[in-house]
Order: structure tokens, then C-alpha cells, then sequence
């Protein structure tokens, strides 16, 4: 399949739902838990799953588009974690367990980053013994987006021969340490102290990277919706604040900037659709394409967002003014994975640069 510009009927339909969604629901103060079975009943779970498990047959493009509308709104319920990141790794190790995310019923997040993992999917100290019939797994696993809505976590974890496997522990069995990130979305650590867990797969690292690079990909839409919005506001400011009796936004050297900032997300959002080719394709440069999505995606958000808040001056850092809450995302999806930095390390390892 080669790589999609224009999306199809069905994705313009997600797309203007997504939107519409958004504008009505996003800041209503409905909790996750609500917003998570309006997610199911609009279908938005179920686009990358195949027909005959539940879904709607579609792939990670579609689960973009939806990506990039909540991203302009800072949704804050873990849609790209649940629907993208544990999809995948359902569909590749246990695919009859699909159904049940689908619709809402189950909600797993995976657990798979860890303090000093700086980016590198195979590193992995959590480690998983035999007890009994079944597992029992001791770690710590951080930042888990979305944590306190999740009914059960997949977690990494290195088996006694020294492969990396994939467990389920139940929620309400685990240890979590529930916090806000900073950009504000609920998050936790889950502490795993010989909880009890069921082995789901005994070698699941390629499952995961290839998850791990979809989460990338389509978090990087995201971030694109969070940029767009942060642009608009800036442009929709220019174009009302009056100095020396004129409109700021006809001022050159600040359409000049404003036109910069339009550059960097449009740039940013071509190499988004670069990712997800490369995802559909699943070639070689698959992984090299994901960081380098996630790279280019960081730049241009901090670029954006600091130009924002620049051009807005002092109501750009307040707390009552959108467009600081946008930059605040876009900054934390920078630090994600080890930063930026991680991913062009990863970059040049894989392209052997």
C-alpha cells in the first residue's frame, strides 16, 4: 500500500465526528471513564481491528486522524495508549482478546517504560519467576499515561532464560502510584513487588517494538493536532490585539513568524504521514521511520509552541490563556522515550549512520 496524502469517505467521517466531538465534549469536565464510552460507542476502538474480531478493518492511519482531533483538544484519556499501543500487542500475541478493548469492556495500558530506559525498547529490568502454575513479576514501571482508568496493564517483563515476555496483571492486584504529569494528564507507576500476573507471551519483544513504533507514530499525530491549535490561536491573536492603533498581525516581521510556525507543522505533519507508510509497509526502515517521525514531530512542536507563547507575550504563560497548555503538551511528548535525543541515537543505530 502505497503512502495515503488525501483520507478516504470512511476516514472523513471520523475525522468530522472526532471534531465535532471535541469541540462539544472535550472541556465539559466529563471524567476518563465517560469519555472512554463515548470512545467505544463512536467506534473510535475499533477502527485498527480486523472484521473478524470485533472491528472496523481499517489500520493505524485511521487511528491518526482521530489521534490529531484529540490532540487539539488535549484530551487527556488515553486514546493512542489503549486503542493503538496495547491493540497492537493484543492483535500480534493474543488476538481473541481484542474484542473485549473493541468495545470497551477492557481497557489495558502497557507497561513497558522504565527509569533509565532511555528510549531502548529491549531494556528491561522488571523480571518475571515462576511461582507455582503460574508468574509473579518485581519491577517498576513509570509513567504509564492514563493509568488510574486502566482495568489491567500488560507488562514487559524478562523471563529466567532472558527473553523479554509479556504478562497481564489485573488492576485492582497491582500497586499503582497515581500522579499528574506535566502536562496534566493523569498518569501512574505501577510497583510490582512478586505481584501475581499471567503470561500472555514468553518472547514478545518484536510484538513490542512494532507497537512501540505504531504508539510513536500516532502519538506524533497527535502532537500535530496540539501544534495546530496552538497555531490557530496564535494566528486568531495576531489578528485582534491592536497596537499603535493597528492590528499586530499585520506587523511583517510577525507574519513572517507566524508563517515559520505554519512551515515546521506542516513539515511536521508530512512526516507523520511518512511514519504511518512506513508502519502499513512494515519494511525494514520501519523503526528508523518511527523515531524519525517522533524527532521531527518534538522539533517543530517546541519550535511552535515557544513561538506561540512568544507572540501572545505575558497572557501566553498564564494559566487562564490555552495556548501555555498547549506548549505544556508538546513539551512533555518531547521528554517521552528518552526525549528526542534517544530517538536520533536510535535513528543512526538503525540506519548505520
Amino acid at each position: 500500500m502505497g503512502m495515503k496524502v488525501l483520507p478516504t469517505e470512511e476516514q472523513v467521517m471520523f475525522r468530522d465526528a472526532a471534531a465535532r466531538w471535541v469541540e462539544q465534549e472535550a472541556g465539559s469536565g466529563a471524567d476518563m471513564a465517560a469519555q472512554w464510552g463515548q470512545f467505544a460507542e463512536l467506534g473510535w476502538l475499533m477502527v485498527a481491528i480486523p472484521e473478524d474480531q470485533g472491528g472496523l478493518d481499517g489500520n493505524v492511519y485511521d487511528n491518526a486522524i482521530i489521534a490529531e482531533e484529540l490532540g487539539k483538544g488535549l484530551v487527556a484519556a488515553p486514546y493512542v495508549g489503549v486503542a493503538v499501543t496495547a491493540t497492537q500487542l493484543l492483535l500480534a500475541l493474543a488476538p481473541e482478546r481484542a474484542e473485549a478493548v473493541a468495545s470497551g469492556e477492557e481497557i489495558p495500558l502497557v507497561a513497558h517504560v522504565e527509569a533509565g530506559q532511555g528510549g531502548d525498547p529491549s531494556w528491561v529490568e522488571t523480571t518475571a519467576t515462576q511461582a507455582g502454575d503460574g508468574w509473579s513479576l518485581t519491577g517498576t514501571k513509570t509513567a504509564i499515561i492514563g493509568a488510574p482508568l486502566a482495568t489491567s496493564f500488560l507488562v514487559s517483563a524478562r523471563t529466567p532464560d532472558g527473553k523479554i515476555g509479556l504478562f497481564e496483571v489485573a488492576a485492582d492486584a497491582a500497586k499503582v502510584r497515581e500522579y499528574l504529569l506535566f502536562d496534566m494528564r493523569p498518569a501512574g507507576d505501577l510497583v510490582l513487588d512478586a505481584t501475581p500476573a499471567t503470561l500472555i507471551s514468553s518472547d514478545a519483544l518484536s510484538a513490542i517494538e512494532f507497537a512501540l513504533d505504531c504508539e510513536h507514530v500516532v502519538e506524533s499525530a497527535e502532537a500535530v493536532g496540539v501544534m495546530q491549535t496552538a497555531f490557530d490561536l496564535t494566528k486568531d491573536y495576531l489578528n485582534t490585539r491592536q497596537q499603535y492603533g493597528q492590528l499586530i498581525g499585520q506587523f511583517q516581521a510577525l507574519q513572517h513568524r507566524l508563517a515559520d510556525m505554519f512551515i515546521e507543522l506542516e513539515q511536521a505533519r508530512s512526516v507523520v504521514l511518512r511514519g504511518l507508510d512506513a508502519l502499513v509497509r512494515n519494511g525494514p526502515d520501519r523503526s528508523a521511520m518511527a523515531a524519525a517521525c517522533r524527532v521531527k514531530v518534538a522539533q517543530a512542536g517546541h519550535f511552535v509552541g515557544a513561538q506561540g507563547i512568544q507572540l501572545h507575550g505575558g497572557i501566553g504563560v498564564t494559566e487562564e490563556y490555552p495556548v501555555g497548555h498547549h506548549f505544556r503538551q508538546l513539551i512533555a511528548f518531547e521528554m517521552r522515550h528518552g526525549g528526542a535525543g534517544a530517538q536520533v541515537e536510535r535513528y543512526a543505530s538503525m540506519m548505520e549512520l
